[in-house]
């Protein structure tokens, strides 16, 4: 598992290192791009989450913390980080502190720590999904750079602090939410 995590990041860094940041309007793939970025987006969690419950309650609480937390985090960084998105206008990816401007919430990627995140914990309880769960996860990494909305960095944070989350998650030592009836982990 932490080997699939591992081939991920290397293929983000490697695909990373000959790709910027394009303009929303000059690329072909942006419909697979925007399809591909709502993998990581609340709608998937919440779809997740659903699925996960009804198959394997553990699984589905696992979901649950891992993305509520990647969340917060994620955002707590946005707004203390304050990093100017690729398309802001001579910003350059510079970083102003704190800002509540949605235009300087580009690190972490919020979309690829949650794709992360919920990789992990997938790759984790069900090992034999962990490619096809990764894989997706750089998807979501990649598509944020096509879109223009993060810079390769953005998705770089954000794909280490999701599978840091979802494995802290899985291990046990990170937990919001306890459901009721599930047995505790051995």
């Amino acid at each position: 598992m932490r080997r699939a995590a591992c081939v991920a990041i290397t293929v983000i860094l490697a695909i990373m290192a000959c790709c910027q940041p394009a303009a929303a309007s000059e690329d072909l793939g942006l419909g697979l791009a925007s399809a591909a970025t709502q993998l990581g987006g609340a709608g998937a969690a919440a779809v997740a989450f659903l699925v996960g419950m009804a198959s394997d309650p553990a699984l589905g609480e696992d979901l649950l913390n891992a993305t509520v937390i990647t969340g917060a985090l994620v955002g707590v960084g946005k707004v203390l980080l304050g990093r100017a998105r690729p398309f802001v206008p001579g910003a350059d990816g510079g970083f102003t502190g704190f800002s509540l401007d949605d235009a300087y919430h580009s690190m972490p990627s919020g979309h690829t720590a949650n794709a992360f995140a919920m990789a992990t914990v997938l790759a984790r309880h069900r090992p034999r999904w962990a490619p096809a769960a990764y894989l997706a996860a750089v998807a979501v990494g990649l598509s944020r750079i096509a879109l223009g909305v993060h810079w390769p960095s953005d998705v770089m944070v954000g794909a280490t602090l999701g599978t840091l989350i979802g494995s802290a998650v899985v291990d046990g030592r990170l937990c919001l939410f306890e459901i009721d009836g599930i047995a505790p982990r051995i």
